[in-house]
């Protein structure tokens, strides 16, 4: 038998502005309605949308919350600012020596410098430095901030993505599942274009694929949608064409595969989904984790022709 959470489907009776595109003020199609936080809020939160803009190939969340609403979304407790145990430890690790490989590649050498943009407690920009570049970054939160000066002698900058501020253009830029929060991500690029970046610069962008196949399975439960803390949903298309828009050249996007997103969109389905979801999918809870990461990695594998959940992208300053 075969199960699908999609709940997608184009809806018609949203009412301005907040059916406009914020990069290109068309009208936009409604695709995902009563969607929840399920990261933070247990399900529990007001109601939230996707919008998505077929002109810029860019969907967004609505309602939009000012930054003052969306601190309720970010509690000291939220996974991402919680260093990792164990096995999610090693496998944290095991990605950011991927990421570092990238780089080195990417700029040609390990002597230049890499700037971060939300740098969290600096523990990617540690391994990023163990490689002989020179590091920098911003990260919003204190505790953060301090963990990256006491434990790898890190100094980052205080303040959001919106505030960034460059003191000098650096070899590459890196920017890892950030730019889907900030509610200007277009002016962010501006910034890394013409401050961040010398000539030939190299800028490294993370992001989910709204595209996926994982998305247009589990629908409203796909983990990549984050509500509402993913502000904007990219495609392929679509942060292409804002990079060149821009006036990044040489884009080139890659796909990731990241199996525990199949696992938390398959919780989700289960604990907030109908009560077939539930049923079916009781002995889930059951499976050790170590078993259903490499289940999915073989599933993830699977449906690579599909597009998977999330994306690699690079870019280059002109020279």
């Amino acid at each position: 038998m075969k199960i699908t959470f999609n709940h997608e489907k184009t809806l018609s009776h949203a009412a301005p502005p907040e059916d406009h595109c914020p990069f290109c003020q068309a009208r936009a199609d409604q695709m995902l309605a009563e969607l929840k936080d399920y990261h933070v809020k247990n399900g529990s939160s007001p109601d939230f949308s996707v919008f998505f803009c077929k002109t810029c190939q860019v969907g967004f969340s609505s309602p939009s919350l000012s930054d003052e609403e969306m601190a309720d979304y970010y509690p000291a407790e939220y996974e991402a600012y919680i260093p990792k145990r164990g096995l999610w430890d090693f496998l944290q690790e095991k990605k950011y020596l991927m990421d570092v490989k990238r780089l080195v590649k990417l700029t040609g050498g390990s002597s230049g410098s890499i700037f971060e943009v939300g740098s969290g407690r600096g523990e990617f920009l540690a391994q990023v430095k163990k490689r002989g570049f020179t590091v920098g970054g911003i990260e919003p939160g204190e505790a953060g901030r301090r963990y990256a000066l006491e434990n790898f002698g890190i100094s980052l900058q205080a303040g959001f993505a919106k505030e960034l501020s460059f003191k000098q253009p650096n070899d590459c830029v890196v920017i890892r599942h950030v730019l889907e929060h900030v509610d200007r991500p277009e002016e962010v690029l501006q910034k890394v274009f013409q401050k961040g970046l010398r000539q030939g610069g190299a800028l490294f962008l993370k992001l989910p694929n709204y595209n996926s196949w994982e998305r247009s399975f589990f629908g409203k439960y796909w983990d990549g949608l984050d509500q509402p803390r993913h502000r904007f949903h990219f495609t392929k298309a679509g942060i292409k064409k804002m990079l060149e828009d821009t006036g990044f050249t040489d884009v080139q996007i890659k796909e990731e595969i990241v199996p525990n997103s199949i696992v938390k969109s398959i919780s989700f389905a289960q604990k907030y989904g109908p009560p077939t979801a539930h049923a079916l999918l009781r002995p889930y809870d059951f499976i050790p984790m170590s078993v259903k990461l490499l289940a999915f990695q073989g599933v993830a594998l699977m449906c690579m022709p599909f597009e998977a959940a999330r994306m690699i992208v690079t870019a280059r300053k002109p020279q």
